[in-house]
């Protein structure tokens, strides 16, 4: 089979473009992301704090022949200088932090955000309540017996980087969890009842509170849905009769005209 010469040359250009391409790309691919020092000297990047450890692919040429190099690299480290200013930095944003949808540490009414750790730190944290029974140590809060003069409980941050930590103390002050008027009537309302049953159980029934705090309550037995869908399962019913019942007058009509 023969080619013209124009094809020919057209298609040799072609892979000779290709082939310096890919020689370029390879020599590129090489050098991709070494770095250098002033020294000229190539150099491997550490992530930063808090970001990991990393392993770099690569390859190590020993005079003629090359073999591939697997080097784990571990992250940046803090001196314990540079720590020391972490830790005091961490703990001056702490109280902030662990705010959640509270405006202040002086009223604190839902749980907080007792996190585990500080992001882009490397720090981790621990947590621990004098009161466990108002907050535990993953800022849970337990509504049983607050009161709206407020409990104080002491809070004691643990802050760990590798073998060192430090400790950092503060008080919060808990409230009761804020409540609707609904919620509160209704609150109310199951407090008297139990109360009520509680004083009469030597009694033959037990009376009913008709007002909470000048709210008036109606009483009456919950309604019986299934009394509902009776009554919309026999109108269907009772549709499918009529429609039915109407369609064959029309099909009787039909046949008399015939």
């Amino acid at each position: 089979m023969k080619f013209e010469k124009k094809t020919v040359y057209r298609a040799g250009s072609i892979f000779i473009v290709s082939v310096v391409i890919s020689i370029a790309v390879f020599l590129s691919d090489r050098g991709a992301g070494l770095e250098r020092n002033q020294n000229g000297q190539v150099v491997l990047l550490r992530e930063e704090h808090g970001k990991g450890n990393k392993t770099e692919e690569l390859e190590a040429k020993i005079g003629n022949d090359c073999e591939k190099i697997q080097i784990d690299l571990s992250e940046q480290e803090y001196s314990e200088t540079e720590i020391a200013d972490v830790f005091r930095d961490a703990e001056q944003k702490l109280e902030q932090m662990i705010l959640g949808e509270n405006t202040s540490l002086d009223e604190v009414r839902s749980d907080l955000n007792l996190f585990s750790s500080i992001p882009d730190t490397g720090i981790s944290m621990e947590w621990d309540s004098d009161r466990h029974q108002v907050i535990d140590s993953q800022g849970t809060i337990f509504q049983d017996d607050l009161t709206e003069d407020g409990t104080l409980v002491k809070l004691t941050a643990k802050l760990k980087y590798k073998e060192q930590s430090e400790k950092y103390e503060f008080y919060v002050r808990i409230f009761p969890a804020r409540e609707s008027k609904k919620e509160k009537i209704m609150r109310e309302l199951k407090e008297a009842v139990q109360k009520e049953e509680e004083d009469t159980r030597t009694e033959k029934y037990l009376i009913l509170p008709d007002e909470i705090n000048g709210t008036k309550i109606t009483w009456s037995h919950e309604k019986n849905s299934g009394t509902v869908g009776i009554l919309i399962a026999g109108g269907g019913a009772a549709v499918m009769v009529f429609v039915s019942e109407n369609q064959k007058k029309k099909e009787r009509k039909e046949k008399v005209k015939r």
